[in-house]
C-alpha cells in the first residue's frame, strides 16, 4: 500500500493543465523548417525545440525527492537498471525459446507417384521437384512450380 500512496504522490507533483494546442507536431515542424530553407535557399533548416519530449530537469525539480523515494520502494537494494542486467537466454540445447531448424523433405523420403495421383505435388517444395524431373530426366517446359507439376503430372498420364 505504501507504495500505491507513494506512486500517487509523484503522479500529483507531475501533473500540469493539458491542451494539444500547447505543443506543435515536431514531424510538421521539421517539415516546415525544411520547405522553408528551401524556399529561401538557405544551407540549412533553423533549428526547432521538440516540445513533445519531457523536461527532465523540470521534473526532477517538481518531484525529484518523491521519485527517489518511489523507486527505493520499489527496486531492492543492488537492483541494476543500467545496461548489462539483461536475462541470459537459454542455452542452445532446449528452454522455452528454443529455435527449430526447418527439416526439408528430399526426393528419396517422398514417393512422387503417390503424391501425384493423390494430387499433392503443390505442398512439395520446388527443390524436391526439380531433383525428381533430373533423376527422372523429363523435360519441363520452365523452372515454375506449376511448370515442375505439370511435366510430373504428364510423366505419370494424369
Amino acid at each position: 500500500m505504501d507504495q500505491i500512496d507513494k506512486a500517487k504522490e509523484v503522479i500529483k507533483r507531475l501533473q500540469f493543465s493539458f491542451s494539444s494546442e500547447n505543443f506543435e507536431n515536431p514531424v510538421l515542424q521539421h517539415h516546415y523548417r525544411n520547405i522553408e530553407a528551401l524556399a529561401l535557399e538557405l544551407d540549412e533548416p533553423d533549428e526547432m525545440t521538440d516540445y513533445t519530449v519531457p523536461d527532465e530537469e523540470r521534473m526532477k525539480s517538481r518531484a525529484g525527492k518523491q521519485i527517489s523515494e518511489f523507486q527505493d520502494l520499489i527496486f531492492p537494494e543492488g537492483y541494476s537498471t543500467g545496461p548489462g542486467s539483461k536475462r541470459k537466454a537459454p542455452a542452445a540445447g532446449g528452454g522455452a525459446a528454443f529455435k527449430r531448424t526447418k527439416t526439408e523433405t528430399t526426393s528419396a523420403d517422398v514417393d512422387i507417384k503417390t503424391e501425384a495421383m493423390a494430387n499433392r505435388l503443390g505442398k512439395l517444395t520446388v527443390s524436391v521437384l526439380k531433383d525428381f524431373i533430373k533423376k527422372t530426366k523429363i523435360s519441363a517446359n520452365g523452372t515454375k512450380k506449376a511448370d515442375l507439376i505439370e511435366a510430373i503430372n504428364e510423366h505419370f498420364d494424369i
